[in-house]
């Protein structure tokens, strides 16, 4: 997880165009793992899920992604978007983090106050949402990730190519 985001950040840094972004990219590869440590090491130790450190990864892969298809989108050459990977590798993660960001916050919610919500029943947790159903929810959300990454790395693909 500490070098999921960054390296990320290294792949939006080698398709972006803007300058001021790309340094803004490398404040993030730097800071984020330090920021992570921070939070592993201050806040929730070795024992507890680092729910913050997830919740603002996935925040900044959404930013990275919008300005991405900002760029894409106001470029002047055109592109075709059903074979240009990465413009499905940025709309798949821009669709999977924004699931993952809430779902995070609710399982950091239940994970904390576990004793709490053990004690009640399960209808009076968020309508029926257990963290059995939120983690279902994110395997799925992780079947359409990377079944969309799938789709971006053979969408370039020729017919030639093939054999």
């Amino acid at each position: 997880m500490v070098i999921q985001y960054p390296i990320l950040a290294i792949y939006y840094k080698q398709v972006l165009v803007s300058k001021i972004i790309r340094k803004a990219l490398n404040v993030f590869i730097i800071l984020y793992p330090l920021f992570w440590l921070s939070i592993f090491l201050f806040v929730y130790g070795s024992n507890q899920w680092n729910a913050y450190a997830i919740m603002v990864g996935d925040l900044f892969i959404i930013i990275f992604s919008v300005l991405y298809l900002f760029e894409l989108f106001t470029a002047e050459r055109l592109v075709a978007f059903a074979k240009h990977s990465e413009f499905w590798i940025a709309v798949a993660l821009i669709f999977y983090s924004c699931c993952e960001l809430p779902i995070t916050g609710i399982i950091n919610d239940l994970v904390q106050d576990w004793w709490n919500y053990w004690n009640r029943p399960v209808k009076q947790i968020f309508t029926g949402f257990s963290l059995t159903t939120l983690y279902t929810i994110l395997r799925i959300l992780n079947i359409i990730l990377y079944s969309t990454f799938i789709y971006a790395f053979v969408c370039r693909i020729t017919p030639s190519d093939r054999r």
